[in-house]
C-alpha cells in the first residue's frame, strides 16, 4: 500500500534531449543510426520533436509513444552509440509495435529517465482504473435507479383505482387501494 501512497505524488515533468535509434527497418536502406531529438512527457504520453525550437513553436512532434502501450522501460546498452562517452546511457522503451532504443548523455540523466517513466506510466495506469471505477461506479448507481424505478412501477401496477359507492368522499375521485393477490378481484 506504500506504492498507493507514492502515486498520489503527481508525475514529474520530463522534457529534454536524447537521441534516438531509428527504427531497424529504416537502418536497412542505409539511413544513419542515431537522431537528436527533443522528448517531453505530456500527461500519458512521450512526444517527440526535432528541435525543443519546434515544441517551443507548437509543431507536431515527429512522433508520439502512448504509455499504456508501453510494456516496459529498462536500462541497456548498445553496440554502436552515437559518441563512445554514451556507451552505459542507453534505455529501452518497448511497446508491442516496436522497441525505442534510446540513449541520454549522462548514465545520471538515462537512470532519471528510466525511473520517471516507469513512475509516469504507473501513475497514469493508477488514474485510469481510478476513472473506470468511477465510471463503473456511475453506470451502477444507474443501474440501481433504474431496478428502483422497475421496482416501483411493479408496486404501482399492483394497484388498482376504483369508486366505492358506499364512501362519502367525492365520487369523481377515484381512490387508490392496494391489492392483495388478483388485481382482478378488487377492481
Amino acid at each position: 500500500m506504500a506504492e498507493d501512497a507514492v502515486l498520489t505524488r503527481p508525475p514529474p515533468h520530463l522534457e529534454g534531449y536524447l537521441y534516438k535509434q531509428d527504427p531497424p527497418q529504416s537502418l536497412r536502406i542505409g539511413r544513419q543510426g542515431w537522431k537528436h531529438r527533443y522528448f517531453v512527457v505530456i500527461k500519458d504520453r512521450i512526444q517527440y520533436y526535432t528541435s525543443k525550437d519546434q515544441f517551443d513553436k507548437q509543431n507536431d512532434p515527429k512522433g508520439v509513444i502512448m504509455l499504456p502501450k508501453v510494456n516496459e522501460v529498462y536500462e541497456t546498452t548498445f553496440q554502436r552509440v552515437p559518441k563512445q562517452k554514451h556507451i552505459n546511457t542507453g534505455f529501452c522503451i518497448a511497446t508491442n509495435e516496436r522497441a525505442y532504443n534510446l540513449v541520454a548523455e549522462t548514465p545520471e540523466d538515462m537512470r532519471q529517465w528510466v525511473r520517471d517513466l516507469l513512475y509516469v506510466k504507473l501513475y497514469w495506469s493508477k488514474q485510469e482504473v481510478a476513472r473506470n471505477t468511477v465510471i463503473d461506479e456511475q453506470k451502477f448507481a444507474q443501474m440501481a435507479m433504474l431496478d428502483e424505478q422497475m421496482e416501483d412501477d411493479t408496486i404501482e401496477s399492483t394497484y388498482c383505482l376504483y369508486d366505492d359507492d358506499d364512501s362519502d368522499s367525492i365520487p369523481s375521485l377515484p381512490r387508490v387501494r392496494r391489492s392483495s393477490g388478483d388485481l382482478r378481484s378488487h377492481c
